[in-house]
Formats: C-alpha cells, sequence, structure tokens
C-alpha cells in the first residue's frame, strides 16, 4: 500500500522548502509567515497537531488523518462539524465525535471499529503503521477477523456461515447424520 502527503506546500528541508518548523515533510504544519497559526484542515488534524505539539507529529498523525477521511466515508460527514475553530481543534484534542453508527446505523461495526483504532487520541493508541491500518481493511474485506474489532461469538458464527467451504461441511456433516440416522432406524425396525 502506498500513502500520498497532501500536506502543505513545503518539501524537505532544503532548496525550495517552505522554510517552517519542524523537519522533513512535517515542516509546513505551522506557517512562518502566519504567525505560527496551524495550517490545515481542522477536522483531520491529528490531537497533537491541533494542540500545536509540533514535535510530536508524525506518522500516527498521518494515521488519524486517514481514519478521520475514513470517518467522513462512512458516515457522510467530518467528525467535527463546529464553525467555531476553536470547539473543533478542542473537541479533536480531547477525542469528542460521534461515533458513525451513530449518524449511519448501517455502518458495520467492524468497518466503525478500524475508523476509530485509527483516530484514537493517543498516538500510541492508533495502527502502527499504514500498511496495518489496510491489513485490517484488507482482513474486513475478505471476512476475516483483524486487530481492530473483537467479534462477538454470534458474529463469528454468521462470518463461518458465510463462507463457502463452512456450507460445504456443514451439507456434509447433514448428509452423513441423515446416513446415520436412516442406518440406525432401518436395524431397529
Amino acid at each position: 500500500p502506498k500513502v500520498l502527503y497532501f500536506g502543505g506546500s513545503g518539501g524537505v528541508d532544503g532548496p525550495g522548502s517552505a522554510g517552517g518548523r519542524g523537519t522533513g515533510l512535517f515542516q509546513s504544519i505551522l506557517a512562518p509567515t502566519a504567525g505560527d497559526a496551524l495550517v490545515g484542515t481542522p477536522a483531520y488534524m491529528s490531537p497533537e497537531q491541533a494542540a500545536g505539539r509540533i514535535d510530536e507529529i508524525g506518522p500516527a498523525s498521518d494515521i488519524y488523518s486517514i481514519g478521520a477521511t475514513l470517518y467522513h466515508l462512512l458516515a457522510g460527514l467530518a467528525a467535527f462539524r463546529c464553525t467555531d475553530l476553536e470547539r473543533v481543534l478542542g473537541d479533536v484534542q480531547a477525542g469528542r465525535y460521534p461515533p458513525p453508527r451513530t449518524i449511519q446505523p448501517w455502518v458495520p461495526r467492524g468497518l466503525e471499529s478500524i475508523a476509530v483504532k485509527a483516530m484514537a487520541r493517543a498516538p500510541a493508541d492508533r495502527y502502527g503503521s499504514a500498511a496495518a491500518l489496510a491489513d485490517d481493511i484488507e482482513h474486513w474485506l475478505a471476512d476475516q477477523p483483524f486487530a481492530a474489532y473483537r467479534e462477538l461469538p454470534s458474529e463469528r458464527i454468521f462470518r463461518w456461515i458465510r463462507r463457502p467451504r463452512a456450507w460445504a461441511v456443514a451439507r456434509m456433516s447433514a448428509l452423513v447424520a441423515t446416513a446415520l440416522v436412516e442406518n440406525v432406524a432401518v436395524k431397529v425396525v
């Protein structure tokens, strides 16, 4: 899987860079010409970015933004929708947002759990990499268990039933059981 960087116009440190603070791809988070104002879309910023803690911004912040984008795709709305910038930044930092299923009840619980894990308030609680996030999505698409969601026993049974191999085993078991019952019934009579 590949992740594209849609950050500010600054590049890596050196000629042609934005000259912002920080290092590498993250230097344009604070725009030097805007008096240390945050640059980015607040509803998709990680809590550490929304708090202006540029020394903590890294790959986990990107995972958060991917999770916020997934949230938007699932709910049809951004997780943070207030028009008051200070309130949005405060809500992002506090992790206050409604779960996608409260907005769109049809959202599968497993997929919701992937978005919520990616948007965890603490960077250590998010996916360790974009590849780990992609793996969970691929497992969800393949109807397999994945890290972000502990399925209920009933969900595990339904997932097993949906599998073609499971149906083949169930049919074969039913045929064997029927044959055994018929065989026993014939011997009894």
